[in-house]
């Protein structure tokens, strides 16, 4: 976890010092301009003169140790694969849970490919869901921006967050291997969530009615040749919400902090005044010192908190939205074609940034390192 991920626009955080009064914003920058490596950052006299940044540095560390050992030898491992291997572990997966969608949709009497063909009338429904996707397109493009990150700090920390979970599969690519893998992740999860997934609905809703309440509702699991349009726009709408609901929420535990981390965090912030107390006298530093520096420290993690359970929320709303217009615009059509064509244009521009972001980042790195030695 970097420093450029304690993001803290938009929450004033006073230190009590008399001479200083910080906003987040000033804060933010002074994190922002940090490099990975910060706890190797010098310091005066033992410790960091900035109260923030020290308490910044200390937070990483505490993060950092709440790391499960075997994630981070997974993540080690696949960002040295070469990209070939990376492709192939890809294409193994998308594989599986294509298979398993199918399997699924075809148990439920399902069209598992969602009307899709290889025929004219599915290449005019392609290029139906390019129109589509031009607001969903827009909105991705432009959050990116930083006017986005100026309207909506949350933004950033989102797409911060997303450049440190995908960044050891980015890691060595180039940039048409990075959007091939993109649509062996895209092409199977959209066979799960529309057509496998509905399918299922649909069956249980089926045995549902006829089992265990034959005479009510009896034809709402039928066809939807015979089934009335208001049962049949029933069914589709419960189980697009279920759908979404469920894809919303495994998005907002993929950026949310584990129960461990939040706990870790909460301690420091209960123990702060005694820690800078203790650091204080060990470092025969004033008393007024350990007091600032504490001050500092549960600002900055509370900000910390408060801002990954909100990029955790908002990431999951945003989730919802995309996968209800996904599904929406597969039941108006009746072709998966629609919404495949959406969801590949929508994720490439989130692919492209985060290229970007990860190139620009590296780049800046190697360029910061090679002046280091500099007096």
């Amino acid at each position: 976890m970097s420093l450029k991920h304690l993001s803290l626009n938009r929450t004033c955080v006073t230190s009590r010092h008399p001479h200083t009064h910080l906003t987040s914003k000033s804060v933010s920058y002074r994190l922002k301009s940090l490099p990975d490596n910060s706890e190797n950052i010098p310091s005066t006299s033992g410790r960091l003169e900035d109260p923030f940044i020290s308490a910044a540095v200390r937070l990483q560390k505490l993060v950092r140790s709440c790391g499960s050992p075997e994630d981070e030898i997974v993540d080690l491992v696949i960002t040295n694969e070469s990209p070939d291997a990376k492709l192939q572990y890809s294409l193994t997966v998308a594989a599986i849970v294509a298979t398993m969608s199918i399997v699924i949709s075809t148990l439920c009497s399902k069209d598992p490919w969602g009307g899709m063909s290889w025929s004219l009338d599915t290449a005019k429904w392609m290029a139906v869901g390019g129109l589509c996707a031009i607001p969903l397109v827009a909105w991705r493009a432009w959050s990116w921006s930083a006017p986005a990150y100026k309207a909506m700090p949350v933004m950033e920390d989102i797409h911060l967050t997303q450049l440190q979970v995908t960044r050891p599969y980015l890691m060595g690519v180039s940039r048409g291997q990075a959007a091939l893998i993109m649509v062996l992740e895209t092409l199977p999860l959209i066979l799960l969530m529309l057509p496998a997934a509905q399918g299922v609905f649909e069956a249980s809703s089926s045995m549902y009615s006829h089992l265990l309440h034959p005479n009510v509702f009896e034809d709402l699991g039928a066809t939807s040749e015979t089934v009335p349009h208001s049962n049949l726009f029933l069914i589709h709408a419960l189980g697009l919400s279920v759908t979404a609901g469920l894809s919303a929420l495994g998005k907002a535990l993929e950026l949310s902090m584990d129960i461990e981390e939040f706990e870790v965090v909460n301690a420091a912030v209960d123990n702060a005044d005694r820690y800078y107390r203790v650091t204080a006298m060990d470092m025969t530093s004033r008393g007024t010192d350990a007091e600032h520096a504490a001050a500092a420290f549960k600002a900055v993690a509370k900000v910390y908190l408060m801002t990954r359970s909100k990029l955790s929320v908002v990431a999951g709303a945003l989730c919802f939205i995309d996968v209800t217009y996904l599904g929406a615009l597969w039941f108006l059509s009746g072709n998966l074609a629609v919404p495949l064509v959406v969801a590949l244009t929508a994720n490439w521009v989130d692919v492209n940034y985060l290229y970007e972001s990860l190139y620009v980042k590296d780049k800046v790195a190697k360029g910061s390192g090679s002046g280091s030695s500099k007096a």
